[in-house]
């Protein structure tokens, strides 16, 4: 295993290629004019620019056209803004031809240098592997910062359509700033999120069965799943649920997340809960 945490911050590169075709395990893929462009000012935060295009592609399970995938990140005070936006022209897979498809994700809010500190040192301890006494404090610092300032993350964008309808739909969590410093996850976490379908995508026996479960309810001439999570409230489509199990799934992991910090402050590391990585 070789690691490096000495070359420099910047990274910019370009390359284009004609034609790429792979084979195995029963599938062939032929994708042309591929190119990936690359102009990082700082590569462990991730800022400055990237995008991949793909003209074609062709599978067995069908094809695309117009296929590009463009992220940005950029820091705004000591706080860092990213986003990553996937988007396809033309999709044609299983009898059924899709326009138009875009979705924007995004992150914004993450403490700069927390994100700077947890990913060098992820670097310089190739994943992870052994981690110092100080370097395991600066993990627990960078963590606890992190998620204590609070940020917010989601699908600003989820579009797409087709002979018989259109998709439509955005989704975000946010975690607030703790209380006195202390991460408690149940209190923090907001969430919500909406998916619209729109005309005749969902066949008429399937949009019974959906409307029957409490899955989506009827909204124009289409269908919407809706829910809202916020201060220990649940609501689904319109209607509030006991939000108790999931406040428990939270609290084990506060419980999980407060054992790593531990483990970290001793100079320790979990390889079962973190993994492991060769850089």
């Amino acid at each position: 295993d070789v690691c490096s945490s000495d070359l420099d911050k910047a990274l910019d590169f370009a390359w284009h290629w004609p034609r790429v075709v792979a084979r195995g395990g029963g599938e062939a893929f032929e994708l042309g004019e591929v190119s990936l462009a690359m102009d990082l000012q700082n590569r462990f935060l991730g800022t400055g620019t990237t995008e991949m295009k793909v003209g074609t592609l062709s599978a067995g399970f069908g094809s695309l056209e117009g296929l590009s995938v463009r992220s940005e990140a950029r820091e705004e005070g000591d706080r860092l803004m990213m986003s990553v936006r996937p988007a396809v022209a033309k999709l044609v897979a299983a009898g059924q031809t899709l326009e138009a498809l875009a979705l924007e994700l995004n992150v914004k809010g993450l403490d700069t240098r927390s994100v700077e500190t947890l990913t060098t040192t992820f670097s310089e301890t190739c994943g992870l592997q052994a981690v110092t006494a100080a370097e395991g404090q600066r993990l627990r610092e960078a963590t606890q910062t992190l998620l204590t300032r609070g940020f917010s993350a989601g699908i600003g964008q989820l579009s797409g359509k087709s002979a018989d309808g259109a998709i439509d739909g955005q989704w975000s969590v946010e975690l607030t700033p703790a209380r006195g410093g202390q991460i408690r996850l149940a209190e923090q976490l907001r969430s919500s999120g909406r998916l619209d379908l729109l005309g005749r995508l969902v066949p008429p026996e399937q949009r019974q069965l959906v409307l029957a479960m409490g899955a989506a309810v009827e909204q124009g001439n289409g269908l919407r799943a809706s829910y809202e999570y916020a201060d220990g409230l649940l609501k689904v489509n319109g209607r509030t649920l006991d939000a108790g199990p999931f406040q428990q799934g939270l609290a084990a992991a506060d419980s999980e997340l407060s054992r790593q910090l531990a483990a970290w402050q001793g100079g320790g590391v979990q390889p079962a809960q973190i993994g492991r990585a060769h850089v």
